[in-house]
C-alpha cells in the first residue's frame, strides 16, 4: 500500500520533544531496532468513486450485415441471451475453403511422405549398387592384374632367351630358324602382355564409365528428394495457413453472434436486421445494475494494469478484493487520464462513495521501519539514527526519509540501508546530537 501519513500528526510529534542540540543533557534511554529488508507487494494507488454500470452497449467485434435483431426497446434480457446476430453467409464460405484447403493440404502431406520414402528407398538401392560395382571393378582390376603379373613373368623369361638367341644369331652360333623361332616366342608373348594391358583398360573404363553414369542418376535422386522434402516444407506451410484460416473463421462465426454479458433491460435498439454495422458501433444498449469503482489512471501506470487484474478496494477500513473488468484506450480529453472500471466482489458500497484503490503489480524487496520511528518536520520526514561513539554510548543523526508502502506497523524507507541502527520509540524525547543509552530490539 502507499504511503498514508497524516502530515500534522508528524509535525506535532516533532514539535512536542525536538529542541536544542542535546548537547549538555544526560544521556536518555531510548528503544532502538536495526533496519530490516523485507519483500512486500508493490501497488498502485488510487481514490475512485462507486457508480452504477447502468449502461452497456453491444457490439459487434467485427463488420458485417446484420441478420436479425432478437430483441426490442423494454425486453428483459438475461445474460448469455443472444441479442443480435450478422449474416454468416461469407463466414460459412471461408470456413468450407479452409476446410478444403486443410483436406488437400493433409492429401498432399501423406502423398509426398508416401513419394519420399519411395525416393529414399531407390537411393538406398542405388548406392548399394553403385558399393556392388566398385567392388566388381576391384575384382576385375585384381584378375587382370594376375593375369598380366603371370604374362610379364613368362615375358621375362622369353625376352631373356630371345636377347641370348640375338647375340648366338650375330655370332652365327644358331640358325636363321631357331633365331626366328625365339623371336616367333618373344613376339607371341609380347602381344599376349599388351592384349592383356589393352583389355584390362578397356574393361576398367567401361566399368568406370557405368560407376559414373550410376553415381550421375544417384546425384539425380538425391536432388529428386530434396525437391520433395521443399514441397512437403511449402505443403506443411499450407497446411499450417489453412489451419489459422479456419480458426479465425470459426472465431469470426462466434463472434457474429451478439450475446448479453448482463441481466437488464433493453434501453435503445440501435440499429436494425438489414443494415450494416462496422466493428465497435453500438446495436443494442442494455442498462444492468452492476456497481463498478471508477478510477482515472495515469499514463505512466496505464500499461502496468491489464484487465482480468486483481484489485483491493478499502472502504470504512475495510479491504474487499475485486477485479479489473474495464480500461478505456484513449484518456479523458480534461483529465488525460484513463477510465479504468474496478469490479467488487461481495462488497455494497453506496453510490457516489469514494473509496481507495489498490492494484497489486508486483513484488518487491526494501527497508522497512516502524512508523513510529518517523517524525515530520516542515513536510519533510525524518528520523534518528543512531552511530556508536566509542565511550558505551550512542549520538542522535536527523536523517530525511524517503518513505513508501505502508506494512502494517512499518513503512518503507527507500533511502535507508538494510543493518543501520535507529531509534524505533521515544523520538520525541530526544533531538539533533544527542547522547542515548538504548535498549536495542
Amino acid at each position: 500500500m502507499k504511503k498514508r501519513f497524516v502530515a500534522g500528526i508528524l509535525m506535532l510529534v516533532f514539535m512536542t520533544g525536538c529542541s536544542g542540540s542535546g548537547e549538555d543533557k544526560a544521556p536518555a534511554r531510548v528503544a532502538a531496532v536495526r533496519v530490516e529488508a523485507d519483500g512486500y507487494t508493490q501497488s498502485l494507488s488510487y481514490t475512485g468513486y462507486a457508480q452504477a454500470d447502468e449502461t452497456k452497449n453491444f457490439s459487434f467485434p467485427l463488420s458485417g450485415k446484420i441478420a436479425e435483431v432478437y430483441v426490442e426497446k423494454g425486453d428483459k434480457v438475461t445474460e448469455g441471451q443472444l441479442l443480435a446476430k450478422l449474416d454468416v453467409e461469407a463466414i460459412q464460405l471461408a470456413i468450407n475453403n479452409a476446410n478444403e484447403n486443410i483436406r488437400m493440404a493433409q492429401n498432399n502431406i501423406t502423398q509426398l511422405n508416401n513419394n519420399i520414402s519411395a525416393q529414399q528407398l531407390t537411393l538406398e538401392k542405388s548406392r548399394i549398387a553403385i558399393d556392388a560395382e566398385k567392388i566388381n571393378l576391384k575384382k576385375i582390376e585384381d584378375s587382370y592384374n594376375s593375369e598380366i603379373d603371370s604374362i610379364q613373368l613368362s615375358y621375362d623369361d622369353i625376352k631373356s632367351d630371345f636377347d641370348r638367341a640375338q647375340e648366338l644369331y650375330d655370332s652365327n652360333y644358331i640358325s636363321q630358324t631357331d633365331y626366328e623361332d625365339a623371336k616367333y616366342a618373344f613376339d607371341s608373348v609380347e602381344e599376349k602382355l599388351k592384349t592383356a594391358r589393352e583389355n584390362m583398360e578397356n574393361d576398367v573404363n567401361l566399368e568406370n564409365k557405368k560407376i559414373e553414369t550410376m553415381e550421375n542418376d544417384y546425384k539425380l535422386q538425391e536432388t529428386a528428394v530434396e525437391n520433395s522434402k521443399a514441397q512437403l516444407d511449402g505443403a506443411e506451410i499450407s497446411l499450417s495457413q489453412a489451419k489459422i484460416a479456419l480458426e479465425q473463421s470459426n472465431k469470426n462465426m462466434n463472434d457474429a453472434s451478439l450475446c448479453s454479458t448482463v441481466d437488464g433491460y433493453v434501453t435503445e435498439v440501435v440499429m436494425k436486421a438489414g443494415e450494416v454495422t462496422s466493428a465497435g458501433t453500438p446495436v443494442v444498449c442494455v442498462k444492468s445494475g452492476e456497481q463498478v469503482i471508477d478510477i482515472g489512471v495515469g499514463s505512466g501506470d496505464y500499461d502496468k494494469i491489464s484487465a482480468g487484474d486483481k484489485a483491493h478496494i478499502i472502504y470504512n477500513d475495510k479491504t474487499y478484493d475485486g477485479s479489473v473488468t474495464n480500461i478505456a484506450l484513449y484518456p479523458d480529453d480534461k483529465t488525460r487520464t484513463y477510465q479504468v472500471e474496478i469490479t467488487p466482489v461481495d462488497c455494497d458500497i453506496a453510490m457516489g462513495t469514494l473509496v481507495n484503490v489498490e492494484i497489486p503489480i508486483g513484488e518487491a524487496k526494501g527497508c522497512f521501519i516502524p512508523i513510529s520511528s518517523v517524525f515530520n518536520s516542515e513536510d519533510v520526514d525524518y528520523i534518528y539514527a543512531l552511530e556508536e561513539d566509542g565511550y558505551g554510548h550512542y549520538r542522535t543523526v536527523r536523517t530525511e526519509v524517503r518513505l513508501g508502502e505502508v506494512n502494517g506497523d512499518r513503512i518503507l524507507a527507500e533511502n535507508l540501508t538494510e543493518g543501520l541502527l535507529i531509534i524505533s520509540e521515544g523520538v520525541s524525547d530526544v533531538s539533533d546530537n544527542q547522547q542515548v543509552d538504548i535498549n536495542e530490539v
